[in-house]
């Protein structure tokens, strides 16, 4: 057996995120690298090990929160929006994206700079629930006004597995 200090970063897996913000004529408005969370990590390793409870992205959720994201976060800071996602989809091999649709009637008057995945059989359209997997924060892909009911937006959001 390899003792655990011997085994070198560069042997693991690397789990890399990130989310591109499009408006309504396909212009990318915003891209932001994420961060898959502690949880998230936990729910990958479950859904592997074919563990009940984790039956994939549930749920797309935005927010007005703008702290740092760490890996022990478990909610978005501030909560406005959720719904499940328009389409998860294996992009690739290795390439898992999950997309959101927010159409001219939905979220209005935010200004959105966060937002998370959310997986497991708890994960509804109450806000905070579930399991996170994933989240980011953003610049106000409206900047300077918050979303407003002449703005539909594309959130498209890939979770990239990489070996060494």
């Amino acid at each position: 057996m390899i003792a655990l200090d011997t085994v070198k970063q560069a042997d693991f897996l690397r789990v890399i995120g990130r989310l591109r913000i499009f408006d309504d004529h396909g212009f990318l408005l915003s891209e932001s690298k994420n961060l898959v969370v502690n949880t998230g990590l936990s729910a990958i390793v479950n859904a592997l090990a074919n563990s009940t409870g984790v039956p994939g992205i549930l749920q797309f959720a935005l927010g007005t929160g703008t702290n740092a994201v760490v890996a022990t976060n478990t909610t978005l800071q501030t909560e406005v929006f959720r719904t499940p996602p328009t389409n998860n989809f294996a992009l690739s091999q290795n390439v898992l994206e999950s997309d959101l649709y927010l159409p001219t009637g939905s979220a209005n008057g935010n200004v959105i700079t966060e937002a998370g995945l959310f997986v497991g059989t708890t994960a509804t359209n109450t806000a905070n629930s579930g399991v996170m997997l994933a989240r980011v924060t953003f610049a106000n892909p409206t900047s300077p006004n918050p979303k407003t009911s002449v703005v539909a937006l594309t959130f498209q959001w890939q979770i990239t597995f990489n070996a060494p």
